[in-house]
């Protein structure tokens, strides 16, 4: 696969299919926050995108279109690599920018930029992995607006949004794969150097996350019985429609007894501290009114069902982690001596020493 296929592959074309994948909530909030045209007919405001100059579509996909329904990988950095992107935050950026992966990979990973943002103390880091699959999306001819929409297929890209949070030391790796949250997390960890684990849940842990959430909407279990596996879902109430909480079923504590509790999906409304157990007389809100994530205890990970924003997305992660205490890795011998190198070279790049 050539540098020129990955290019044309995330120009124009690729714009166009992020802002397709765009919720009509978000579409409308948008407008509102851009004035960009009247009233609030979500097929308008996406035809009108392609008059936006550049610019302002990447002002627009910096906030929206590397958020959305996506899972998150967490990664906590060792403490010798937590101290070492607080002091040189920048030229790891730098470095990161420059980072060119080897396109003869069957899934080439490619970072498209880097960029330290002091105001939120994160290192963001955008990069694309092409594969050879192919899928269909809408597309609005720009020359011949009053044209029907028409499927156009087009490569499949995986964009990958990393977030280096630079304040609590861990890494944040949104992608679908898990194999590419690794490898992307392998080529972050080779700039910043260290060892970077998934998240660990403690039972203790999950105890805090549990109780923290309040309302469960759903739950896995890992069992060692002739059932290995069991699935639990939240009921409505009869009478008001309210959804109850699993923390509230003698089956969810009892399946916690008897085996591992994998996952949760937890439903919370935007705003609220923790999530939200309605009252006996509090009509049941639509689930658009919700923000829905599922926590993966044995995989590190988080996965946003509802469509979010960049700013829900990072507050989320950020609750999870406040609940959790942090068992950061141990790093290898080969990266403490570098370090040691380094420290007594006056800092030199990698690629000095």
């Amino acid at each position: 696969m050539s540098r020129k296929e990955i290019g044309e592959a995330t120009g124009k074309e690729e714009m166009l299919y992020r802002l397709s994948m765009l919720t009509n909530k978000h579409l409308v909030e948008i407008n509102h926050r851009y004035q960009i045209v009247e009233g609030n007919d979500v097929e308008d405001i996406r035809r009108a995108f392609l008059d936006l100059p550049g610019d302002k579509v990447n002002e627009i996909l910096a906030e929206y279109a590397e958020a959305g329904s996506i899972t998150c990988y967490i990664y906590v950095l060792d403490d010798d690599a937590s101290s070492f992107i607080k002091k040189d935050s920048q030229k790891i950026t730098n470095e990161l920018r420059a980072t060119i992966q080897p396109i003869s990979d069957a899934r080439p990973i490619v970072i498209n930029e880097a960029r330290h943002l002091p105001r939120f103390n994160e290192i963001w880091i955008d990069a694309i992995s092409l594969s050879g699959k192919y899928s269909y999306y809408k597309f609005f001819d720009e020359h011949n607006k009053k044209k029907p929409v028409e499927l156009q297929k087009r490569r499949i890209v995986e964009n990958i949004a990393v977030r280096l949070n630079i304040e609590h030391g861990f890494l944040v790796v949104r992608t679908s794969d898990n194999v590419l949250a690794d490898k992307v997390k392998t080529i972050v960890m080779s700039i910043v150097g260290g060892t970077a684990d998934r998240l660990h849940f403690s039972n203790e842990d999950v105890n805090s996350i549990l109780q923290w959430a309040a309302s469960i909407r759903g739950a896995n279990f890992r069992l060692e019985r002739e059932v290995s596996a069991i699935s639990m879902t939240a009921g409505r109430d009869k009478v008001s429609g309210a959804i109850h909480s699993l923390a509230e079923a003698g089956d969810f504590h009892r399946y916690r007894e008897e085996g591992e509790l994998v996952s949760v999906y937890i439903h919370i409304q935007p705003g609220k501290e923790g999530a939200h157990i309605p009252d006996e007389d509090e009509k049941p809100q639509p689930d658009e009114d919700y923000i829905g994530f599922r926590i993966n205890f044995l995989g590190g990970k988080i996965y946003f069902k509802t469509a979010l924003s960049e700013t829900e997305i990072r507050e989320k992660v950020k609750e999870v982690w406040a609940n959790v205490k942090i068992k950061r890795p141990t790093p290898s011998p080969e990266y403490k001596l570098y370090r040691y190198i380094e420290s007594t070279r006056g800092g030199e790049s990698k690629a000095d020493i």
